[in-house]
């Protein structure tokens, strides 16, 4: 008996599948290729709408921002660069 397996992809394609896998959903800290040695900032909205995004920053008030579908730079994510504010982390509050 041969078993299959399968694997859910909720309606995406391939070409999607593997999109999200190099930018995954949500918040994520990576470096640029330009700049090797800092850190950046980004929220990768994986959904067809908007959505509403808490930006947890350092030394700086907190922000709420209605982000598009797909990749967003959100800033520096790096405490490095003090005194300049930084993200220190991104959640999802609601859609927008």
């Amino acid at each position: 008996m041969t078993v299959a397996a399968v694997t859910s992809t909720a309606g995406i394609s391939a070409a999607q599948a593997e999109a999200r896998q190099a930018n995954p959903c949500n918040f994520r800290v990576d470096r640029d290729s330009a700049y090797p040695y800092f850190m950046f900032a980004h929220w990768n909205n994986c959904t067809d709408h908007r959505q509403l995004v808490h930006v947890d920053l350092a030394f700086w008030p907190d922000e709420e921002r209605c982000l598009p579908p797909g990749d967003t730079f959100l800033g520096a994510a790096d405490p490095r660069l003090l005194p300049i504010s930084f993200v220190r982390n991104a959640w999802l509050v609601r859609d927008c």
